[in-house]
């Protein structure tokens, strides 16, 4: 099961990604992207719900990881999934649940879900430089 991407980070959707693999599709005829399933945990779907809750366990584990390897001060969500209100509320209860060493401050994107293509233009500008105008 697969929670990051190519470049190594690791994303929210990644995680809902990997847990629905084996649940392809978890109901019949059932869109199963992480929007859907959100959507449907938020509506009470048992198989969203448990699909979220193993979701955010996970990646709250792996907050506790990179707080005890690396000590982040703070970790920003992003994109569609981190910056959903019922994921992060989930995945902040998930945190929650950690010894208080392992705990890391959750904040949201101030770019919102554009932040990671505004982070990937500025960084292709910085290291090609600015375009030539003729």
């Amino acid at each position: 099961m697969k929670f990051g991407d190519d470049d190594g980070k690791v994303h929210p959707a990644s995680f809902l990604a990997g847990l629905l693999e084996p649940l392809d599709p978890p109901v019949p005829g059932q869109e199963a992207d992480a929007r859907h399933v959100i959507a449907a945990a938020e509506d009470g779907a048992p198989w969203a719900k448990r699909i979220v809750a193993e979701a955010t366990e996970a990646l709250a584990q792996a907050l506790a990881d990179a707080r005890a390897l690396i000590d982040p001060e703070v970790v920003v969500l992003g994109g569609g999934v981190g910056l959903n209100p019922s994921f992060r509320r989930a995945l902040e209860a998930a945190v929650a649940t950690l010894p208080t060493s392992l705990r890391v401050r959750l904040v949201a994107a101030e770019l919102g879900a554009d932040a990671g293509l505004i982070g990937a233009a500025d960084w292709a500008r910085t290291r090609l430089g600015e375009p030539t105008r003729t």
